[in-house]
């Protein structure tokens, strides 16, 4: 498969997101109610490119392959979003030094991140 904006890989339950910020960064969303409402299960992988100019590709569990995911990369796009945010506060809790008020932390690293939105999706 070629590599897109997104890499969906049902049985893995993961999502990676391929561009930006995140770039590489994959997490596992194991809410099997998520997948079986978002995702046909007979899906086995996705790469879903976001533009015009090249094709989206969708794996079949049979093999089978076709060149358009037709559902909403929003849906994936937004469960990626809220496992990165998750990942981002525990990364700045565990970021202490010893003896350092919380004012002095969001001096030295900022404020604890309360949102996280990936641009560009499509």
């Amino acid at each position: 498969m070629k590599l897109g904006k997104w890499t969906i890989v049902r049985p893995d339950k993961r999502i990676i997101k391929q561009y930006g910020d995140g770039q590489k960064i994959g997490y596992t969303v194991e809410n099997e109610n998520f997948w079986s409402t978002n995702l046909d299960p007979s899906v086995h992988a996705i790469q879903y490119t976001g533009d015009n100019s090249d094709l989206d590709q969708v794996e079949f569990n049979n093999g089978n392959k076709h060149t358009f995911f037709s559902g909403d990369i929003k849906v994936f796009a937004d469960a990626w979003d809220s496992e990165h945010l998750k990942n981002l506060q525990l990364i700045w809790d565990r970021n202490n030094l010893e003896n350092e008020t919380e004012e002095q932390k969001i001096i030295r690293i900022g404020t604890r991140p309360t949102t996280y939105i990936s641009e560009n999706i499509y």
